[in-house]
């Protein structure tokens, strides 16, 4: 009773307060719309020019009510100083093998960005290579994608100032952390992709001055920039001047031999070109041309490629291509379609390391090269794996391990052992063996048994006697997994 008191209390205060408040009063203009002869009003269409005086001195008006409000709210300090004890934890991400080097990113807990750091032995310390917090003095410029030269010497990445979804990149010698005079500007929804002493990247053309930000982009287009060579020298690689609205991305293979190609209409499905890096007549051997389905080239044995869709899979499947062979009917199914999905797929070693969504958990097999199910990866619990990273050169894999109790544990995976190893475990101001999660079932009105998952003090019981904070959510294919919510 004394709770419902008190929450009674914070809210009659929250809705008193709030009736004190006063608003600065908005211009209404008196702009009407025809749409075919329907008349539509839109009086506050002179708000949406962010930029101009009369915008900015309404939003400072509306401002100062908000802070003075916020301000005043006695408890506001305390949940303030909470958040920042349990918000301050180390934090690492996934380690990443490249060139013989480890890459993974490091956050002493506040820090706004993490760090890009590199090891040449695991066992070393951690070398700084790029601190994202330094690359503007007023902290509004961000790290948006970064990848390493095959030989280990370079490293090309993305800058994106303000929040924009323009990009610059830059290269960096890796052992002098020395920044080249290389940059590449006009960059949109790009990836970074080697080759030699060079990289693939995506962009429009330049939009004329003072229209960045509003002319639509159109006449996405891929480029090769040679590493010391100004913009202006780049190769194009690909464009498609009959579709100017499509976006186009270019990967090239570990071994360099080839390009994979892909394009795209929308947020889902892709077309699928391969070449070969060496022929520079860009002769493309189109394998798919709809965008009925998603395709994507997970690695590559020589001219055989292993590739993840869901086309005639809705929960995916593994198919080998092979160059030169592009009809369908000359595709093979190395692994099927399950009953689970199929979200990931890593070359480790000869193997498959595959990842399924069960009942959104995790469960993780390892193939072999004849594509039969070899062992089952133990892990620790309920929980979703995420960041799987592995390569074909190596016989060990590191992935993080989520759940709803504490923050996600670094593995390192040996697939010839097949035994996890802790690889880091960050500590937090939260006991979080106090607690537990069980896995629960409801049916609902088809028969569909719907998973759900319960967190509480280890003990609890499910007998509807548990006060309960309820979050649910369903769309766009994505699914509750566990997950740690500071």
């Amino acid at each position: 009773m004394k709770k419902i008191i008190l929450s009674f209390l914070v809210l009659a205060f929250a809705v008193v307060h709030a009736q004190q408040l006063a608003y600065p009063k908005t211009k209404k203009d008196a702009q009407v719309d025809d749409y075919f002869g329907t008349k539509v009003a839109d009086p506050y269409r002179w708000l949406e020019d962010d930029n101009s005086p009369e915008t900015k001195a309404w939003v400072d008006e509306e401002n100062k009510v908000t802070f003075d409000y916020l301000s005043k709210i006695p408890f506001r300090g305390k949940i303030k100083t909470r958040l920042t004890q349990v918000w301050n934890f180390e934090k690492l991400s996934v380690p990443y093998k490249k060139s013989g080097m480890y890459f993974s990113f490091y956050n002493n807990g506040l820090q706004n960005q993490s760090i890009l750091f590199m090891q040449k032995k695991l066992t070393e310390p951690r070398m700084e290579l790029l601190d994202p917090n330094k690359l503007s003095a007023e902290g509004t410029a961000s790290l948006s994608g970064w990848a390493v030269s095959k030989d280990g010497k370079l490293m090309a990445y993305g800058i994106s100032h303000a929040g924009s979804d323009w990009v610059e990149i830059h290269v960096m010698e890796i052992a002098t952390k020395k920044v080249l005079e290389d940059k590449v500007e006009w960059v949109k929804f790009s990836g970074i992709s080697w080759y030699k002493n060079g990289f693939y990247y995506s962009r429009y053309d330049t939009p004329a001055e003072g229209k960045a930000l509003t002319t639509k982009n159109t006449g996405h287009k891929v480029y090769y920039h040679v590493v010391g060579t100004q913009q202006s020298a780049d190769k194009l690689i690909f464009s498609d001047t009959e579709h100017p609205d499509r976006n186009f991305g270019a990967d090239v293979t570990e071994d360099e031999d080839y390009l994979i190609l892909t394009g795209s209409e929308s947020t889902s499905g892709n077309s699928l070109w391969i070449k070969k890096t060496s022929d520079e007549s860009n002769n493309w051997q189109k394998y798919v041309n709809g965008f009925d389905s998603d395709f994507r080239v997970i690695g590559n044995d020589g001219d055989n490629f292993y590739v993840l869709t869901n086309n005639k899979a809705s929960n995916q499947r593994l198919l080998k291509m092979t160059y030169g062979k592009t009809e369908e009917s000359s595709w093979s199914v190395l692994i099927g379609e399950q009953k689970d999905l199929m979200e990931t797929v890593e070359m480790c070693s000869d193997k498959f390391l595959v990842k399924y969504l069960h009942d959104a958990t995790t469960q993780m097999f390892v193939y072999d090269k004849a594509c039969k199910q070899s062992s089952l990866v133990k892990l620790t619990g309920v929980c979703k794996v995420d960041g799987l990273n592995a390569t074909k050169e190596d016989t060990v894999a590191f992935y993080a391990c989520y759940t709803f109790t504490a923050p996600p544990v670094i593995y390192s995976y040996n697939i010839k052992t097949n035994k996890s190893e802790f690889f880091f475990k960050p500590k937090i101001d939260f006991e979080s063996d106090d607690y537990e999660t069980k896995q629960v079932f409801y049916t609902s009105k088809d028969g569909t048994k719907v998973p759900m998952f319960v967190t509480g003090k280890k003990g609890f019981k499910l007998d509807g006697n548990n006060p309960c904070f309820v979050y649910a959510y369903g769309g766009f294919n994505i699914s509750l997994t566990p997950s740690f919510r500071t």
